[in-house]
C-alpha cells in the first residue's frame, strides 16, 4: 500500500455499512481514497473506541469538535480517532495522544440541538507523524499521519486463523451472544477478507480499551488474528465454566 513517501494517496478497500446491528454492520465493499499528504482533524477520547471496519456512533457536543465535524462534512468527511496517553486530572496543557490512531469516515450525520449525532466508519490504522495544535480559526488539533501496514502477510496463516475463528464462533458456548452470531455470519461471506473480519470480531469481543488499542497499534495481521483468537478462547472457557454453575437458588449461602 503506498504511503506518504510515494504519492501519499492510499486506497482502502473497506466494508461499507448500509445496515446497522448494534454497533457494527458490513454488507459490501467500497474503495475509499485517503490522502495522506494532508493533515486530518483529530478527535481524542480517554478510551480506544474505533477499530478499522467497525462503526462507532458519537454525540459531538463540545463547541470545537462541532466546528471540526462541520468542516469535515464540507470536505471528505474523514477524521482521526485518537486515544489520550495521559489521563491525569491535573494536566493543564493539551493532553498527549497515543501514537496510533484509527482514521474514520463519517457515513451518517444528524444535526441536533446539542451538536451532531454521527456514525463513524473505521477505515485504517495510521501512525502520528506530526501534531498541529489548535490555532485561532481552528480550535481543534490536526495531525499528519502515515498508514500503519504490514510489509508481509502470511495468507496461509491468516486462512488457518479464519477457519479456527469461525469454528469458535459457531460453538454452543458462544451462541447465546447475539453480537457474535452476527459476526459469525460475516465469516460465511467469501468476499469479506480475513483482515477486516479479525478487526470486526475484535470490536465485538474486546471490551478493554487497552486491548483494543494494542490491536489497533499492531501492524501485523497474523499477530492481530492470534490476539483475537486468544480472546475468543478465553471467552468460550469462561462461558463454559459459567454454564456449569448451579442456579443461584440451589446454592447454599451462609452469611457467617
Amino acid at each position: 500500500m503506498p504511503g506518504p513517501q510515494s504519492t501519499g494517496i492510499h486506497d482502502e478497500c473497506s466494508p461499507r455499512p448500509i445496515g446497522l446491528t448494534r454497533r457494527y454492520a458490513v454488507v459490501m465493499f467500497d474503495t475509499v481514497t485517503i490522502d495522506f499528504r494532508r493533515p486530518f482533524p483529530v478527535f481524542p477520547l480517554p478510551e480506544t473506541m474505533l477499530l478499522p471496519h467497525g462503526i462507532q456512533p458519537l454525540h459531538i457536543f463540545e463547541y470545537r469538535y462541532r466546528a471540526m465535524v462541520s468542516e469535515a462534512l464540507d470536505g471528505r468527511g474523514q477524521i482521526a480517532m485518537a486515544t489520550w496517553a495521559d489521563l491525569s486530572p491535573d494536566l493543564l496543557t493539551e493532553r498527549p495522544m497515543r501514537p496510533v490512531v484509527c482514521l474514520g469516515q463519517i457515513v451518517q450525520h444528524e444535526s441536533v440541538q446539542t451538536g451532531y449525532q454521527i456514525l463513524l466508519h473505521g477505515l485504517c490504522r495510521a501512525r502520528i507523524v506530526d501534531t498541529h495544535p489548535p490555532i485561532e480559526d481552528r480550535p481543534w488539533s490536526n495531525i499528519t499521519v502515515r498508514p500503519l501496514t504490514s510489509e508481509d502477510k502470511d495468507e496461509t496463516q491468516l486462512d488457518q486463523a479464519r477457519g479456527t475463528m469461525h469454528d469458535l464462533l459457531r460453538r454452543d458456548a458462544l451462541k447465546p451472544l447475539e453480537r457474535l452470531e452476527v459476526v459469525a455470519n460475516w465469516f460465511d461471506m467469501a468476499d469479506v477478507p480475513t483482515g477486516p473480519l479479525v478487526d470486526l470480531t475484535a470490536g465485538a469481543v474486546m471490551a478493554s480499551s487497552d486491548q483494543r488499542y494494542a490491536l489497533l497499534a499492531e501492524s501485523d495481521a497474523c499477530v492481530r488474528a492470534a490476539m483475537v483468537l486468544q480472546e475468543l478462547r478465553d471467552l468460550e472457557r469462561l462461558l463454559r465454566l459459567a454454564a456449569l454453575q448451579p442456579p443461584i437458588d440451589d446454592r447454599r449461602i451462609s452469611l457467617n
